[in-house]
C-alpha cells in the first residue's frame, strides 16, 4: 500500500510538471487576445466615427457609408475568429493530453507488459510473499515459482535471489536453496552468512552427511566466523558420524562457549553426555551408580547426627570449592535418580566449570569441585572469578533443568576470597524458581 501511494503521488507530481505550466499560459494568452480584441474594437469605433463625420461633411452619401460600416464589421468578425483559433492552437488540448499520457507511460515503461524497467511486479510478488503463511505450503510454493522465473532475467537482483534462496531453505528444496546461495557467492564471496546458508542447503541435501562439499562450505564459513554456533553444531555431528567422539565433544562445547543458550544448549549438552556415555570416561558426568538395595540406601544415607559422606574423584588442585549437599524430606524421588553438582560462571558461557554427577541415595554429602574438573581449556574454575554452585535432582538423567527436577542454588561466589563451605539444599522444583 505504502508503494502505490508513493507511485500515485509521483505520478501526480509529473502530471503537475505540464498542467500547471499549461494553466499559466493559457491564462496569459487569453489575457493577450483579450487585449488585441479590445484593440480592434476601438479602431473599429474610431473608424466608424470617421465615417460618421465624412458623412455629416458630404464627402461621402449614406450608401457609402453603410458600406464602409459593413466592410469595418467583417473586418472585425474576421479577426476575432483568427484570434479565436490562434488561442486553440497555442494551448488547446494538448497538455491535458500529456498530462494523461504520463501515467500511461510510466506503467507501460516499468510493467514487465511494457519496457520493465522498474521492479512494480517485484514489489507484489515480495509483498504477497511475506504476507503468506509459513504453513499455506502451496500458496508459498506457487509465489517461489513466480519469483525463480522473474530472477532468469534479473541476475544481479540480489536481494530477490537471498528470498529465493530462504525460500527454498523453508520449503524444504534444498538443492535449488544451495543453487541460489551459490548465485550470490559469485558476488559476495566474503559474506560468512552467506556461506552458512549455503553449507546448511548441501548439509540438508546431502541427507544430512557432511560429504567433502558440505565440509569445505563449512570450514570456509568457520574461516569468516569461527564462532558460527550452527557451522560448529554440523561440524559436530559429521565428527560424531564419523565415529571421532572426543573430536565431536570438542566442536560441540566450542558452540557452547560461542554463546549458544536456551534450547538450543540444552540440545548441545544433551549431545555431550551422550557421547560421553558412548566413551564410558565423561569428565562433565560420571557414571550412574547401580542401582541402590534398600541395604544400600540404608548405609548410605547418615541417621539424624551422622556426618554425610565426603566425596572426591581427585585430589584438589587450584581453586576449589566444598559444597554439603542436603534434600528435604518433601522431595520424593527414586534413590536411584541422578544428582549433579556444578559450578557455572555468573557472567559468562553456560557451560559449567566443574562438575560432579551422584544419585539421592547419596545425599547427604559433602563433594569437591576443583579446577581438574573442567570440560576444555579456558574454562575452569581458574578462569571466572565470581561463579554460582548448583545442585539439581535430574529426572531426566541429564544436567540440564527440567519442570519437574528439584534444585537448589547459591548465590554468587567469589573465588579470590576465602570460601567456607557451600550448604545446598535441594527443596524446590524448577518450575517454581
Amino acid at each position: 500500500m505504502t508503494f502505490w501511494i508513493l507511485a500515485v503521488a509521483m505520478s501526480l507530481a509529473a502530471v503537475a510538471f505540464f498542467l500547471v505550466p499549461g494553466y499559466l499560459l493559457r491564462r496569459r494568452e487569453d489575457e493577450d487576445l483579450g487585449d488585441r480584441t479590445r484593440a480592434n474594437l476601438a479602431i473599429f469605433e474610431e473608424r466608424a466615427g470617421e465615417y460618421g463625420v465624412m458623412l455629416a461633411d458630404g464627402d461621402i452619401n449614406q450608401a457609402q457609408h453603410d458600406a464602409f460600416i459593413v466592410e469595418l464589421k467583417r473586418n472585425l468578425l474576421s479577426d476575432a475568429t483568427e484570434i479565436v483559433s490562434e488561442g486553440e492552437r497555442k494551448t488547446g488540448r494538448l497538455p491535458i493530453a500529456f498530462a494523461l499520457l504520463v501515467p500511461i507511460f510510466a506503467f507501460f515503461a516499468y510493467a514487465d507488459q511494457g519496457l520493465s524497467w522498474g521492479k512494480i511486479n517485484d514489489v507484489v510478488l515480495a509483498e504477497s510473499m511475506r504476507s503468506e503463511s509459513p504453513h499455506d505450503q502451496d500458496a508459498m510454493g506457487e509465489n517461489v515459482e513466480k519469483l525463480a522465473e522473474r530472477l532468469k532475467s534479473q541476475p544481479e537482483n540480489h536481494e530477490g535471489w537471498y528470498m529465493l534462496g530462504r525460500s527454498y531453505l523453508n520449503l524444504g528444496r534444498y538443492d535449488e536453496a544451495s543453487e541460489a546461495f551459490a548465485h550470490l557467492l559469485k558476488t559476495f564471496t566474503e559474506d560468512h552468512s552467506l556461506f552458512a546458508f549455503y553449507a546448511e542447503a548441501l548439509y540438508m541435501a546431502d541427507d544430512k552427511a557432511v560429504t567433502p562439499r558440505v565440509a569445505a562450505a563449512i570450514e570456509k564459513t568457520l574461516a569468516l566466523n569461527p564462532h558460527d554456533i550452527t557451522m560448529l553444531e554440523i561440524k559436530a555431528l559429521g565428527a560424531y558420524q564419523r565415529g571421532e567422539l572426543r573430536p565431536a565433544i570438542g566442536m560441540f562445547q566450542k558452540a557452547l562457549a560461542a554463546g549458544a543458550e536456551g534450547e538450543r544448549a540444552d540440545l548441545i549438552n544433551r549431545a555431550i553426555v551422550r557421547i560421553q556415555e558412548d566413551l564410558g570416561d565423561a569428565p562433565m558426568m560420571a557414571e550412574a551408580e547401580p542401582e541402590a538395595t534398600p541395604e544400600a540406601t540404608s548405609e548410605a544415607v547418615p541417621e539424624a547426627g551422622e556426618k554425610p559422606i565426603e566425596t572426591s574423584q581427585s585430589a584438589a588442585t587450584g581453586r576449589t570449592l566444598k559444597i554439603l549437599v542436603e534434600v528435604a524430606d518433601s522431595v520424593a524421588m527414586p534413590a536411584n535418580t541422578s544428582v549433579f553438582v556444578f559450578a557455572r560462571a555468573v557472567a559468562g558461557p553456560p557451560m559449567p566449570l566443574a562438575v560432579q554427577r551422584m544419585t539421592r541415595a547419596d545425599l547427604p554429602a559433602l563433594i569437591t569441585l576443583d579446577e581438574s574438573m573442567a570440560m576444555m581449556q579456558g574454562m575452569g574454575l581458574r578462569d571466572f572469578d565470581t561463579v554460582q554452585v548448583v545442585a539439581r535432582i535430574s529426572s531426566s538423567g541429564i544436567a540440564n533443568a527440567g519442570p519437574d527436577d528439584f534444585q537448589a542454588l547459591s548465590g554468587p561466589i567469589d573465588l579470590t576470597s576465602e570460601i567456607d563451605v557451600i550448604k545446598l539444599n535441594i527443596s524446590k522444583q524448577v518450575k517454581d524458581f
